[in-house]
């Protein structure tokens, strides 16, 4: 595993950006999706949950309305 990590490194220092690691290639690096067979995918913030009386407070106390 450390030379997929020392090769995903070396291609973010490439100086010429044609030729560096993009973001969309970055999750098919062998390193970032370890034996999973599934492609990685970005984080989605789950939706708020408004009927949670903690965040309503705290949202209160915040200014909101």
């Amino acid at each position: 595993m450390f030379m997929e990590c020392e090769n995903l490194l070396k291609k973010f220092l490439i100086l010429n950006p044609s030729d560096r690691v993009t973001l969309t290639e970055i999750p098919k690096n062998p390193w970032m999706n370890g034996d999973n067979e599934e492609e990685l995918n970005p984080h989605i913030k789950p939706p708020p949950d408004y009927k949670d009386p903690w965040q309503t407070e705290l949202m209160v106390f915040m200014g909101y309305t």
